[in-house]
C-alpha cells in the first residue's frame, strides 16, 4: 500500500488494519478510541502540538488496497509566533475554513510592551482575530507589540535642581536629551542608575527597565594638590592630586633612619592624622607631614 498525503504532512504516517478496517494515521499511537464508531472517510485530528492520535482517513474494505491511496488533508498547521526573544512557537493542527477562535491565540506577557494583536507578518501584514478562518495552507501568525512609555526622574544628588526634573521615555528607545544640573566646586560626571555606583546613562543609551526610574547625578570634586613633607625623613612620593569630598586614596611611605614612621598629619606637630579613607575637606593646596617616634638605630 502506498500512501500519499496532500496538505498537512505529519511527522509520522502509518497504515493500519483493525477489525476489518483499514486506515491511515499520522502516528503509530492509535487505540480503538481513536477509530471511534463511524464508517467511511474520517478527518479527526487532535489539536495538540505533537499531533498525536490524529486519524486522517480510513475505509471499510476488508483488506488494505494494493493501489496508491492519496489522502487529501483538509488540515494545516497554524504556527503561533510571539515575535520576540528566542522562540519555539507552538504548532496547532487546524481545519481549513474554520474560525481560529481564541484558544490558540494566547499571547505572552512581554515586559515593557503592550500586546497589539496577531498579524500575518512579523512587521505589517493583515490583522488576525478569533473570527479569522484557517488558511488552506500552513500559516505562521505573529504577535505585534507596542512599546510602553515610562517616567524617568532626575536627582541632582547634592547639586542644583535638575532641569527638567523628569521626562518620558519609551521602552527600547534611546533616552534622548537628559537633564542639566550643576554644583559649586564639582565637575558633573554624568547620570547614573544608582546614587553611588550603578551604570552610566547617556542620551544614546536605550531604556530597558520596564518601570519608572530615577537617575542620579554623580560628581567629582575640585582638584587639590597635596604635598608630602618628610619632616626630617624622606617621603616616597613628593605630591599627588586628590579631589574635594573624595577619599585621599593611597598615600606614600616615608623613611628616616632610627625612627618609626607613624603616618601623615595635617600639622608638623599635632594636627589630624590622614589615612587612605580620609575625605578631602579643603579646597586649597595642602601639605601633609610625616610624624615619627624613636626606633631602632
Amino acid at each position: 500500500m502506498t500512501i500519499t498525503v496532500t496538505g498537512f504532512t505529519p511527522d509520522s504516517i502509518v497504515s493500519f488494519s483493525m477489525e476489518g478496517l483499514w486506515g491511515v494515521a499520522i502516528d503509530d499511537t492509535l487505540t480503538t478510541d481513536d477509530n471511534g464508531s463511524g464508517t467511511g472517510p474520517v478527518l479527526l485530528p487532535t489539536n495538540a502540538v505533537s499531533g498525536k492520535h490524529a486519524l486522517i482517513a480510513w475505509g471499510t474494505a476488508g483488506e488494505m488496497p494494493d493501489t496508491t491511496v492519496t489522502v487529501v488533508s483538509q488540515y494545516h498547521l497554524l504556527i503561533v509566533n510571539q515575535n520576540y526573544g528566542i522562540q519555539n512557537p507552538p504548532k496547532w493542527v487546524m481545519k481549513a475554513g474554520v474560525k481560529l477562535g481564541s484558544t490558540y491565540l494566547q499571547h505572552d506577557t512581554r515586559p515593557g510592551y503592550k500586546f497589539a494583536g496577531w498579524f500575518t507578518a512579523k512587521s505589517g501584514g493583515t490583522k488576525v482575530t478569533a473570527s479569522t478562518k484557517m488558511w488552506s495552507t500552513n500559516k505562521t501568525i505573529y504577535a505585534h507589540w507596542t512599546a510602553k512609555k515610562y517616567k524617568v526622574s532626575f536627582s541632582a544628588n547634592g547639586g542644583k535642581t535638575a532641569k527638567p526634573k523628569s521626562k518620558t521615555v519609551t521602552m527600547a528607545k534611546k533616552y534622548g536629551t537628559l537633564a542639566k544640573t550643576s554644583r559649586t566646586n564639582f565637575t558633573f560626571k554624568g547620570w547614573f542608575t544608582l546614587k553611588s555606583g550603578g551604570v552610566k546613562v547617556t542620551s544614546t543609551t536605550k531604556f530597558t527597565k520596564a518601570a519608572s526610574q530615577t537617575l542620579y547625578a554623580h560628581w567629582l570634586g575640585k582638584s587639590v594638590k597635596v604635598t608630602f613633607s618628610g619632616n626630617g625623613g624622606t617621603p616616597s612620593l613628593a605630591s599627588k592630586t586628590v579631589h574635594y569630598r573624595s577619599a585621599y586614596g593611597a598615600l606614600p611611605t616615608a623613611d628616616q633612619p632610627g625612627f618609626v614612621f607613624l603616618g601623615w598629619f595635617t600639622a608638623k606637630t599635632g594636627g589630624t592624622q590622614i589615612t587612605e579613607t580620609s575625605i578631602v575637606t579643603t579646597l586649597k593646596a595642602q601639605t601633609l607631614y610625616a610624624h615619627w617616634e624613636p626606633g631602632p638605630a
